[in-house]
């Protein structure tokens, strides 16, 4: 009975932590916003789909995308673009991944799939982006 007492403490007092910041309680959006963006952390890589983050937050699509839209100004799809494309320019920056390498290490079905997620993200394909911003030398 007391170990069970100690784990819901601990659980309460984890979670007071997490949703206060200097004594202000964070609000249930801001909260959503907070949660998105370290599952973005973790699941960028493989996962695309607005409905995938909201399944894990038990939360709508829709509801996800208006929470992202009031804190940042971009609803969750640009911000699952904009991620997924980040770590594709990080990965064409150490300039030893090749394109194909990233598109498959960011789990799209084609790497022509993946060229043109990239170019509706940035407006450049991923080897007219890698010319333009890498190879300068």
């Amino acid at each position: 009975r007391s170990f069970c007492d100690y784990i819901l403490v601990f659980l309460l007092n984890a979670f007071n932590i997490d949703t206060k910041i200097k004594g202000k309680a964070i609000s249930r959006q801001e909260n959503v916003y907070r949660q998105f963006i370290d599952l973005l952390n973790i699941y960028a890589n493989r996962e695309r789909e607005v409905q995938f983050y909201a399944d894990k937050l038990n939360i709508s699509p829709k509801y996800l995308s208006t929470v992202t839209q009031t804190y940042s100004g971009k609803n969750a799809s640009e911000w699952i673009a904009e991620y997924v494309v980040g770590l594709a320019i990080e990965m064409m920056r150490e300039k030893r991944c090749k394109i194909q390498d990233i598109s498959t290490n960011l789990n799209f079905p084609t790497q022509s799939f993946f060229g043109r997620y990239f170019k509706r993200t940035t407006g450049l394909s991923p080897k007219q982006y890698t010319l333009k911003h890498f190879d300068k030398d």
